[in-house]
């Protein structure tokens, strides 16, 4: 399955047949876990224009490791997942299970 798939499918067919404040257990496969933003991570530029966009102070002398452990410090707060949030927003929550735990 492919993340993209699994959302239209967790939207239209899984949300709207939930009680309210219902609890999804779910694993941690790829496409259960597909980020809301993707994360910057080899080119110094997209890493700037990345902290740049999200109003984090930043010097243009910085070198790449130095803009890496900025990001790693700020990621929680733009690390979530697609589906955690849609979940969220339907008023449910999302159990992951612990990694290779799918039983």
């Amino acid at each position: 399955m492919e993340g993209n798939n699994f959302e239209s499918w967790f939207k239209s067919k899984l949300i709207p047949k939930l009680e309210s404040n219902s609890i999804i257990v779910m694993d941690n496969a790829s496409y259960h876990s597909v980020k809301e933003e993707k994360l910057p991570s080899w080119r110094k530029k997209d890493i700037q224009e990345r902290l740049r966009n999200k109003n984090i102070p930043l010097g243009s002398d910085f070198l790449k490791l130095k803009l890496l452990q900025i990001v790693s410090t700020v990621k929680h707060k733009f690390d979530g997942n697609r589906i955690d949030k849609i979940t969220s927003e339907a008023g449910h929550k999302v159990l992951r299970l612990p990694p290779y735990h799918c039983d």
